[in-house]
């Protein structure tokens, strides 16, 4: 091949090239940024817009309908999800992953602000805020210590500036602790006995409270700066602020409310292992280097520690960059072990030269991959580290067949500079249509959709670049190192002279071993054994033996036999297994051709393997269940519970993980009055808490962590007045709830008895726990329902009245107290014990201003009519139609999707009101999503990857060969999934199947191309198929070894640590690679016998069947 020839006659400049490509590629791989997932990108806008007073049925109608329909025009949108709430609209703009949030944002701008218009005249102006799930927190930290949570959150504030200044830091959130407010509190009798409002006090504190410039005052030849300081210096000077004067007497600020210096009523509790703590949040932005980001927050926090006392504790809860340096280290010793392991192989079969002529295309291709992906700009994730151990075994494939190519012409006594050229240029093609073929197989994976495929398009990048450049390494670098360094080995005759020879004379005489004594009689067994399937040649007029007519005709009807039983229910599947492997046994003794023998009973296995598969039913998943580091213990109790209630419960549930403490569990953080839903962001949640569970070390546990979770979740059942949901931290994508059901329909007090109705349908079901609905019932309140004509005759509205009341209760910032640069609220409003009686709110008078200018006080019940009720619940809304939601967990050891279709055949007869209709989401949906695109791209994958064939052979049979070939490898694949009792994975199990397909068909080139060869020297069919096997046996099987030697240390968790040069087992990243390594080693195994023993049993079949069929169909 011409490129081959350039680069073997400047070798000089290869080198060169080499040494570039090293320094390269390993700045590259130091700078490239590390974390654990992927950044999933899922833009989510949120629009809330309040409208006070008004019931969830008028905010529906006056303001959710409209927004919705503007932005339902934006074409990248992806789900519109909303709550009406009285008083109050809250819309979420889900858009395609991927889309750029500024887009976004501005699209839904402009299309609010289109809406605008259409709602009413009062409306408050809608509020647009952004949501990024790649922007969630990645460290957190909790400080505590005997100094008070006025200190702590003094300390966390003072830790926050600093944090939020390191380079990709978003932002820090504090969470805990207690906050200073100046509190005005408002005696209601006094402000009644001297005639005041509340607008008087709150007027005077922003009068008062200001630093006024005065300009400046030019004295000879200095300039002064006039400035009038009045804040205040201290919060009780308030105290002394005259409010009015009555009577021509000052009524002061202390004569009808008392100023304290205290703190703000309590909206969240911290607590770290039962002890009050402050929490901070630490985000970073998309694309930073997380462990580079906890690296210098460690280093501020490790500063901070040294100047602050001892007693001060600083607790690490929640670090991802922990995670990702374990999964990279555990991914990279992984990489060593399956690289050794495949250098051993490669060691034995092509001697310690040989060898190493091979294994250079792992480091030169790995760092030319790792150039690439920092150029485009990609993280090292946990993705793109396994598609790295996944093309292992592949990136030697191309040099071996290289090498091995170029060593057969040395032997022959061809020049080195020669055999470097004709060993590369016979294969040059074969080897380059054999990695196009493979990256066909992952191309249509580039163009998966949605937040799965945002999650693993980092695979077929990776895999693609990385057997690029192997293709690349074997076509440049191999032949030119071959060239120079090359040379024929003799280990049983020559003597080791220098010492470095007398080192390497044991692994000489090892490779001599197995080259020249184990392979001559490996390769005279399988000549035996594949000149016994070929059989004799075939002569011109021999006809067809009407017993190999009856037997293909019978294995065709007992094809159709198995299918049709095994899709009876009343027939078992083992009794259409026995029967099958009788009638299939007795079928090849039919066949008298040993060709159609093998054919058949090949074909007759895959389908009784599925058959076997069938019977012990491991069932279906969409991404592998691991071992969680961490949970989320989620408590959401009835809407309405106040913030004091909501710490009683996480309390409760505290005490019910006191047992596992020390034990299972490292630590447990309890954030009372917060919540892990995103959709939260714009409302309160004092009836919600989230206690963060994390375990203890993989290494240091007793048993599996998802034991520990299902023992939690039963102790915590008997804790009434919440409910309880534990979610674990997943290694997949986002992809909702494995019980997710939408009941859509118009009234909405109807679907909330239909999703009460389905709940006590399901919730005994096995496997079915954690089930909820978003139905909200309404939360109690006190209600002012105000007469306008009443109000009308005292000059008053309800515009007045309300905000009167909204200031008497809830308060209003009149100003800010400021110290340095610090600044607290300060709070005007009633004192607490009247401000939390409803008699005291009935006698609160309103003070307004008419009209005509004149003060006047009426009593609020002179004007409304104050009682206790139950307010209507929020309405929510999907793709603008109502809806109510039933989301459930499984239990641990159930399979998902076996239990979604029991919760499926309960409900299937489930009787609902006319127009009214009941989906399967969350995870349902997006796994049937998978499987859609999956199934696409196999096939075109599968088409692609036939058309290179096609041109590349210029013949339809061959490459039919070839992918029958693929489809009987499935045996392997089933025979590793029965033999680990896996069910069959969507994602990992379907990406196996396709990475298999690649190599499968990589060696099956390498063979049928130079069976063609041999063809071409004027062998017959049969001989040309039983040599090319010969031929092709060492780098066949060499292929197959390598790429299941590079991928057992990842499958099943074992291999060698570079880090403590020890051996080790098990980890979370083998549970979740587990699937597709298991498919792809199985698959390979068979695959390479069906290369090596099947596939020239079919070409010679083919070769003859024109012959056959025109010597038994001649007319005499």
């Amino acid at each position: 091949m011409k490129i081959t020839d350039v680069s073997v006659d400047n070798r000089t400049s290869i080198f060169i090239l080499v040494a570039i490509i090293t320094l390269i590629g390993l700045s590259a791989y130091s700078s490239l940024p590390r974390e654990s997932s992927p950044d999933i990108s899922i833009p989510l806008v949120i629009v809330s817009t309040p409208y006070f007073g008004v019931s969830p049925e008028d905010i529906e109608s006056l303001i959710t309908q409209p927004i919705e329909k503007e932005i339902n025009a934006i074409a990248e949108v992806k789900k519109i999800t909303s709550a009406s709430y009285e008083g109050y609209s809250l819309i979420q703009v889900e858009f395609e992953s991927g889309y750029d949030i500024d887009e976004a944002l501005q699209k839904v701008r402009e299309k609010v602000d289109k809406a605008e218009s259409e709602l009413p005249e009062d409306v408050e102006k809608p509020s647009i805020l952004e949501i990024n799930f790649s922007e969630f927190p990645i460290m957190t930290y909790n400080i505590s210590g005997p100094f008070g949570l006025v200190k702590l959150k003094d300390i966390a504030d003072d830790i926050k500036d600093e944090i939020e200044n390191i380079n990709g830091v978003l932002e820090v959130k504090v969470a805990g602790g207690l906050e200073r407010e100046v509190k005005i509190d408002v005696d209601l009798n006094k402000l009644l006995h001297y005639n005041i409002r509340f607008d008087d006090i709150i007027a005077a504190i922003q009068d008062e409270n200001r630093t006024i410039p005065g300009g400046s005052i030019d004295l000879s030849t200095s300039s002064f700066l006039v400035r009038v300081p009045g804040e205040f210096s201290n919060p009780y000077l308030i105290e002394d602020l005259v409010v009015r004067m009555n009577e021509g007497r000052p009524v002061y600020v202390k004569d009808v409310a008392n100023v304290v210096y205290g703190f703000k009523d309590r909206t969240s509790y911290a607590r770290i292992n039962q002890v009050e703590s402050v929490s901070l949040n630490i985000s970073k932005r998309v694309g930073a280097n997380i462990i580079n980001i906890a690296d210098e927050v460690k280093d501020v926090i490790a500063k901070y520690q040294e100047e602050l006392p001892d007693d001060i504790n600083f607790s690490l809860t929640v670090d991802q960059s922990k995670d990702i340096k374990q999964s990279v280290k555990n991914l990279e010793n992984n990489i060593f072990s399956g690289l050794v392991l495949v250098l051993l192989v490669l060691l034995f079969f092509l001697g310690l030269r040989n060898a190493f002529f091979v294994a250079i295309a792992i480091p030169l291709s790995m760092l030319i991959s790792f150039a690439i992906l920092s150029a485009l700009g990609y993280t090292l994730n946990f993705i793109v580290l396994f598609s790295l151990i996944l093309a292992l075994g592949m990136l030697v494939d191309n040099a071996i067949v290289i090498i091995e190519n170029i060593y057969k012409f040395l032997e022959e006594g061809v020049t080195l500079i020669e055999a470097a050229k004709k060993g590369a240029a016979e294969v040059a093609w074969p080897i380059t249509t054999s990695t196009l073929t493979t990256v066909l197989a992952f191309f249509p994976m580039l163009f998966w959709p949605g937040v799965v495929g945002d999650f693993m398009k980092y695979l077929p990048i990776t895999v693609i670049i990385t057997l690029s450049s192997s293709l690349f390494v074997a076509l440049v670098i191999n032949p030119v190192f071959a060239s120079k360094y090359m040379k024929l080995e003799h280990p049983g005759i020559d003597k080791p002279e220098t010492l470095l020879q007398k080192i390497v004379s044991p692994l000489n005489k090892l490779t001599h071993f197995f080259v020249d004594t184990m392979l001559p009689k490996t390769l005279a067994v399988y000549e035996k054994f594949l000149v016994s399937a070929i059989g004799n040649e075939r002569n011109k007029d021999q006809k067809i033996n009407k017993r190999n007519w009856m037997g293909l005709l019978g294995t065709f009807l007992l094809i159709l036999l198995i299918v049709a039983g095994a899709n009876i229910p009343q027939i078992p599947n083992v009794v259409v297994f026995i029967v099958s492997v009788i009638l299939g046994v007795g079928l090849l003794y039919l066949f008298t051709n040993s060709r159609l023998k093998v054919i058949s009973s090949t074909v007759l296995l895959l389908i009784m393997i599925i058959l076997v598969y069938r019977e012990f039913d491991h069932g279906v998943e969409f991404f592998p269940s691991i071992e969680p580091p961490r949970v989320y213990i989620n408590i959401e109790s009835p809407t309405g519970t106040n913030i004091d209630m909501s710490n009683k419960i996480a309390k409760m549930m505290e005490k019910k993980l006191l047992p596992y403490a020390d034990v299972e569990i490292k630590e447990f953080l309890t954030n009372v009055g917060s919540s892990n839903n995103p959709f939260d962001g714009g409302t309160s949640t004092p009836n919600k808490s989230v206690i963060t569970v994390q375990y203890i070390d993989y290494e240091e546990r007793t048993r599996s962590s998802l034991e520990t979770t299902e023992e939690i979740r039963k102790a915590l059942l008997d804790i009434p007045g919440a409910e309880i949901e534990i979610a674990k931290e997943e290694a997949g994508p986002p992809v909702g709830a494995p019980i997710n059901i939408e009941i859509i329909g118009d009234d909405f007090e109807v679907l909330g008895s239909l999703a009460e109705d389905v709940r006590k349908k399901i919730e005994d079901l096995p496997g079915v726990v954690d089930l909820k609905d978003d139905y909200d019932a309404g939360r109690p309140e006190v209600r002012v329902d105000i007469n306008r004509e009443r109000a009308s005759l005292f000059h008053a509205n309800t515009t007045i009245i309300a905000n009167a009341v909204r200031t008497a209760i809830n308060g209003i910032e009149a100003s800010k107290y400021r110290i340095n640069e610090d600044e607290y609220d300060i709070t005007v409003r009633l004192k607490e014990d009247q401000r939390n009686n409803v008699e005291a709110l009935k006698n609160l008078r309103i003070s307004y201003q008419d009209k005509k200018g004149q003060v006047r006080s009426i009593p609020l019940s002179s004007v409304a009519e104050v009682e206790t009720s139950t307010g209507p619940g929020a309405i929510r809304r999907k793709d603008l139609k109502r809806m109510v939601t039933i989301t459930g967990n499984v239990t641990e050891g159930s399979n998902a999707n076996d239990v979604l279709n029991t919760v499926k055949a309960e409900l299937a007869g489930y009787q609902l009101p006319p127009d009214y209709k009941i989906e399967y989401t969350g995870q349902n949906e997006e796994q049937k999503k998978a499987e859609e695109f999956l199934s696409n791209a196999f096939m075109i994958a599968f088409l692609s990857i036939f058309l290179v064939m096609v041109i590349q052979f210029n013949s339809l049979s061959q490459p039919l060969i070839i992918m029958a070939a693929v489809s009987i490898s499935l045996i392997g694949v089933f025979i590793g999934l029965i033999t680990f009792a896996m069910p069959f994975g969507i994602i990992m199990t379907g990406i196996g199947i396709i990475s298999l397909a690649g190599v499968v068909v990589n060696n099956n080139i390498v063979l049928i191309d130079y069976i063609n060869i041999l063809r071409k020297r004027g062998l017959s069919a049969r001989e040309a198929a039983i040599r090319a096997g010969l031929r092709r046996f060492r780098p066949v099987t060499l292929t197959a070894i390598t790429t299941i030697l590079g991928l057992i240390p990842l499958t099943f968790g074992f291999g060698f640590d570079l880090y403590s040069f020890s051996f080790e087992s098990g980890g979370t990243d083998a549970a979740f690679w587990r699937s597709m390594g298991v498919a792809v080693i199985f698959g390979l195994m068979f695959g390479t016998v069906l290369t090596l023993i099947i596939v020239p049993v079919i070409y010679a079949a083919i070769s003859d069947m024109p012959a056959a069929l025109k010597a038994s169909f001649k007319r005499k």
